[in-house]
């Protein structure tokens, strides 16, 4: 029985276009970095044995924070909410929304929005502001 049973497949190499970057790909990009001593950088910045921040010229969220056209450019929900808003004639906005990556955002949207469902919940039907108002 001289059948072969095997097939031989190429191996794609999954890039990054279309995905998220990450606060270390954002501060290389940008110069940043001290590429001798890229080891030291992490969220917080290297941190002691009591979990005490020795340089915070290590945190990348202090570096990110820095970046103000990041810090001020508006999300993609910020931009849709203000847009949909006015097709209906509402004025809508979105003042909490993360940027571009998880771990830039913190904890994220998810608490954002649990307080405001939490918000919602407390205030009567009767009170709550509809489209057509």
């Amino acid at each position: 029985m001289g059948i072969s049973v095997t097939v031989t497949e190429d191996k794609i190499k999954e890039g990054w276009i279309g995905k998220a970057k990450g606060m270390k790909q954002i501060a290389y990009e940008r110069g940043f970095l001290d590429m001798n001593n890229l080891i030291l950088y992490s969220k917080d910045g290297p941190k002691d044995g009591d979990g005490k921040i020795l340089d915070e010229s290590y945190s990348l969220k202090s570096i990110v924070a820095s970046f103000t056209d990041f810090v001020e450019e508006e999300t993609l929900l910020q931009v849709m909410t203000r847009s949909a808003g006015k097709m209906i004639g509402l004025d809508l906005t979105v003042d909490r929304s993360p940027k571009g990556h998880p771990k830039v955002a913190g904890e994220g949207i998810e608490y954002t929005w649990a307080n405001s469902k939490l918000y919602l919940r407390t205030v009567p039907i009767s009170q709550r502001k509809t489209a057509q108002q």
